[in-house]
């Protein structure tokens, strides 16, 4: 995987600058996960306020993926995790941004994603519809609609053999955003 830094303001002061590693792959699907897993940490930080330097490093890392991918898809994502944290069936279960593995929700997440790349959307439907409640379904659907038209667009699809691999279970996360 090709790496590039990026300049992003820590929390002590907006004219201290560190070094972030954002990964730049043509792979959606590592995206995604690097998307989820930080949306995730980032809630599970704003309600603790004596990490609050934990979260606006998160939070940075998350700005810099929206600069790097785009508003479009950044938000669309927002809106889905928003989703499915209100109004899932079960637990969702996401990994830490260090997990080499990923969680079978994060899979069906990317198979979700796939399939609609792929012009299979009532598989996709079929999915989420066993994880969102049913009053909820049709705007959760057409937010993850958003959220694989617009990588597409940017030129990051869902790759078929990732999937394939992760099926296989041989596949690891290559490297999560530190």
């Amino acid at each position: 995987m090709i790496l590039y830094q990026t300049e992003l303001l820590t929390p002590e002061s907006s004219r201290q600058k560190t070094k972030e590693r954002v990964p730049f792959s043509k792979d959606g699907s590592e995206y995604v996960i690097a998307l989820c897993r930080l949306w995730v940490k980032i809630i599970h930080l704003k309600e603790d306020e004596s990490k609050r330097e934990a979260f606006m490093e998160t939070f940075n890392q998350w700005q810099s993926l929206s600069c790097l991918l785009g508003a479009e898809v950044v938000h669309a994502m927002d809106r889905f995790m928003s989703l499915l944290a209100r109004h899932c069936l079960t637990d969702m279960i996401m990994g830490c941004r260090c997990c080499g593995k990923l969680s079978p929700d994060e899979i069906n997440l990317l198979s979700m994603l796939f399939s609609l790349q792929s012009g299979q959307r009532e598989k996709a439907y079929e999915i989420l519809a066993r994880k969102v409640e049913a009053q909820h379904l049709e705007m959760t659907f057409h937010t993850l609609i958003l959220i694989a038209c617009s990588l597409q667009k940017i030129g990051l699809p869902i790759k078929g053999e990732i999937l394939e691999a992760l099926s296989q279970e041989t596949y690891r996360v290559r490297r999560a955003v530190h």
